[in-house]
């Protein structure tokens, strides 16, 4: 009987779909869309802002700061503060143009993955993310309206934007790992990519425009090449998702059904309380971090900083790279001493000090001590996805990840439209409060993280009875 079992274990192993070298290709696709979506990202901020500046003060200054002058006056101040206070809607209107229809997009075509493959949403979210490249460098190269801006978020929002890549990628993932611990590394490694994709991304934005002077066209373009080419290379990369292992296509109701019964469902009912746990802690962690290279954006522009772009770039290489260098090689050790929950927690707490320092900061010298004391803060977003992947079934990745990627959006939205009023209307008085908020934040994130744990602990002993009442009753047969 054993042998039979170990047998029929070994078969079932083989059967596993294991890593090969065209599924790593997707590492180099995340890697080049992310970096060519954030490239662009600050192309389109801060050449925005430069579209507001000359179309409300043509006759000022051309400079990125709009403080540079030493002894600028009052109404230069004041001038300067309402072209950032315009950007800042922009920026909201740019958001509520992707994120509405990436929120309804997202509610359907992820779970559509665990019976189609992973495949066709990651080629289609890819085409629109292109699409939106090639729409701002026509939009820069003509000086066209803002608009034309707002009808690309439109396009890439309606083909689920950047949130669907990573939901079909980390359902990707999850295909190829078969154990906690081999699933955690797999999406910490494709997290990890993600952040080397920013880290580039930041400092080539200062790099391209200012340093070496390309200007806003040739900076996008390059950017709308590399997003094409990336597009091309989603076409080779292989279906994790075999065929044998997919459900039954059903209609869209059963589809999105399928994915909130994690949390309402009583077949989920000894599992609802730690899922419920996980997507609260996500979508903090989404709040607090998602906009943040926005907010930097505006941040580090105005006083006391006046900074330009090649300043910027370098500030948000340094953050990245400290959290993508410290992340990928501490994970590995602190799993030797902690859980991921726990991992999480300090992860959490780590954001948290960091948004303080960079609220109060004043100097160059006190924002460069917020990588320091946020070297951890990206480890939470990959700790969450591992649990919540590593609790559920196979026959379920692509749903419980289109329930994360719905949160995202939604939390996304939420936090581009909260920050960005609350910098406009606090800029006045302390600029920096919008990171005192993301602190807050972050402080909650950890309280649903602890949360969890608890819930953990009950699932954990209810599956210890249910084990042993099954051997039990075994024994008694």
């Amino acid at each position: 009987m054993e042998k039979a079992e170990k047998m029929q274990a070994n078969d079932h192993e083989k059967t596993e779909p294991r890593p090969e070298c065209r599924h790593y290709i997707m590492l180099i696709a995340l890697f080049g869309i992310l970096y060519a979506g954030v490239l662009n990202g600050f192309v389109m901020n801060e050449w925005t802002q430069k579209v507001i500046r000359n179309q409300y003060f043509p006759n000022h200054t051309k400079s990125f700061s709009g403080c540079s002058a030493v002894n600028s006056t009052e109404t230069d101040d004041e001038d300067y503060k309402k072209v950032q206070k315009v950007t800042a809607q922009w920026q909201m209107i740019f958001s509520l143009a992707e994120n509405i229809p990436t929120a309804l997009v997202t509610l359907v075509l992820p779970s559509y993955t665990d019976s189609n493959g992973r495949k066709f949403l990651i080629i289609f979210s890819t085409a629109g993310m292109t699409a939106k490249s090639v729409i701002i460098t026509s939009s820069v190269y003509f000086e066209g309206s803002l608009w034309y801006l707002f009808a690309s978020n439109i396009v890439v929002g309606c083909t689920g934007s950047i949130f669907s890549l990573f939901s079909a990628s980390f359902s990707m993932v999850a295909d190829l790992t078969h154990t906690e611990n081999e699933r955690t590394i797999g999406i910490v490694v494709t997290d990890v990519f993600l952040l080397f994709s920013i880290v580039a991304a930041s400092y080539c934005s200062g790099l391209f425009v200012e340093t070496l002077e390309l200007n806003f066209f040739k900076t996008s373009m390059i950017a709308s090449a590399i997003s094409v080419v990336v597009l091309l290379l989603t076409f080779v990369v292989k279906e994790s998702h075999p065929s044998n292992k997919r459900n039954k296509r059903g209609s869209v109701l059963n589809t999105i059904k399928r994915m909130t019964d994690f949390y309402i469902s009583k077949e989920f009912k000894g599992r609802r309380k730690a899922y419920i746990f996980l997507l609260l802690s996500f979508g903090m962690a989404t709040i607090a971090g998602i906009n943040r290279g926005s907010m930097e954006t505006l941040y580090f522009l105005g006083k006391p900083f006046c900074w330009g772009p090649s300043k910027i770039g370098t500030f948000s290489t340094v953050r990245n790279a400290a959290q993508a260098f410290v992340g990928l090689c501490s994970v590995r050790v602190f799993q030797m001493c902690f859980s991921n929950a726990t991992i999480g927690i300090i992860s959490t707490l780590s954001n948290a000090m960091s948004y303080i320092i960079e609220g109060f900061a004043t100097t160059t010298l006190m924002i460069y001590m917020v990588p320091l004391s946020g070297m951890f803060s990206f480890l939470v977003i990959p700790m969450i996805r591992s649990l919540m992947s590593s609790i559920t079934t196979v026959d379920k990745q692509g749903a419980v990840f289109a329930s994360v990627a719905t949160i995202e959006v939604i939390c996304t939205l939420a936090a581009n439209l909260s920050q960005n009023a609350v910098y406009s209307f606090t800029m006045s008085f302390m600029n920096g409060f919008v990171f005192l908020m993301c602190a807050v934040i972050s402080i909650i994130n950890m309280l649903f993280m602890v949360g969890f744990k608890r819930a953990q602990r009950e699932m954990d002993k209810k599956d210890d009875e249910d084990k042993t009442i099954g051997i039990t009753v075994k024994n008694g047969d």
